[in-house]
């Protein structure tokens, strides 16, 4: 079973959203253009945000579990 390239193509990565003039720009990149470095990094923050054990801001596995208990 092969993907189509068209979808895997749009898959982008949205960056931080910044302020300027007044206006807020957020920064996108196509995950098929990213470097190995990027794409690493993008694994590494998805990795924070679902498995995070901070009482601030915990992860969403972390939160379905509390939800689970």
């Amino acid at each position: 079973m092969s993907k189509d390239l068209s979808t895997l193509e749009s898959y982008v990565w949205k960056g931080e959203k910044k302020k300027f003039g007044g206006e807020t720009v957020q920064e996108q990149i196509r995950l098929v253009d990213a470097s190995p470095e990027d794409l690493q990094k993008y694994i590494d923050h998805c990795k924070i945000m679902l498995f995070n054990d901070s009482q601030q801001h915990p992860g969403r596995y972390k939160v379905l579990a509390t939800i689970h208990e």
